[in-house]
């Protein structure tokens, strides 16, 4: 049996500083799971933070997160000191 290989993603979000630093292109939409796992929280929570900043879109069944909207909602849990 050969090595397997391990696959490994990268997720960078659309306007992100690291979109603009690099030649990739950024994606502005994210499967439900795949937002978690960018920002590692749990699907429920990706969820429900989702739906709070109208970032979900239904298509054929399939959630889709446009992570912008997610982000923008995400920095007013900031904690300033």
């Amino acid at each position: 049996m050969g090595a397997q290989r391990r696959h490994s993603t990268k997720f960078i979000a659309a306007g992100s500083q690291e979109a603009k630093e690099t030649r990739y292109i950024a994606k502005k939409y994210f499967r439900l799971q795949e937002a978690a796992d960018l920002f590692s929280i749990g699907i429920s929570k990706t969820r429900e933070l989702a739906e709070e900043a109208d970032a979900v879109y239904k298509v054929d069944g399939m959630v889709l997160i446009n992570i912008e909207l997610f982000e923008a909602h995400l920095e007013t849990f900031r904690v300033w000191k």
